[in-house]
């Protein structure tokens, strides 16, 4: 929970977003990408944390990255009080079933960022001191994907093995 103790990390940790374990029941925790690289495995036996290749063919078949995030994405917002999304959650949908929760991110500093408006979760693929990872945002339909310091915290989805 200690904001210096979690950016100096360079093992695996987890927190519920602001150390708050009401928020865990709801939007699950944030793990930093040495949780994911960790080779005790986050995931259950016969599951993994997915690699960028997995996210891709997701995003491939919800047409393309500048359309899957609606079709990830939990319908409703806070502002109508029937979801978690800020509005206006353009393009929500979640005929995926991917069900994508906002649960925000632990950014550089250890700071608790973006609940409610951003969703992202790590890959299995990363180096020495960064990850990559995918996201979706509450104003627009596009998943992107991209890299960022392994301090950081964001979600992890696992994915049943082949």
């Amino acid at each position: 929970t200690n904001v210096s103790s979690w950016v100096s990390l360079t093992t695996g940790a987890y927190c519920g977003y602001e150390n708050d374990l009401a928020k865990v029941g709801t939007y699950g925790r944030l793990y930093n990408w040495y949780a994911v690289a960790d080779g005790r495995k986050l995931c259950p036996v016969g599951w993994h944390v997915p690699a960028m290749a997995e996210w891709s063919t997701l995003f491939n078949q919800l047409g393309g990255p500048t359309l899957a995030g609606g079709p990830m994405k939990t319908i409703g917002s806070i502002q109508d009080s029937n979801g978690l999304w800020y509005s206006p959650n353009v393009g929500a949908t979640n005929a995926s079933g991917f069900s994508a929760l906002p649960a925000g991110d632990r950014g550089d500093a250890g700071q608790f960022e973006n609940i409610n408006g951003i969703g992202n979760w790590w890959s299995s693929e990363g180096f020495t001191g960064y990850g990559y990872f995918v996201l979706v945002f509450d104003h627009q339909t596009v998943a992107e994907s991209t890299l960022n310091y392994a301090a950081n915290g964001k979600s992890v989805r696992c994915v049943r093995d082949p």
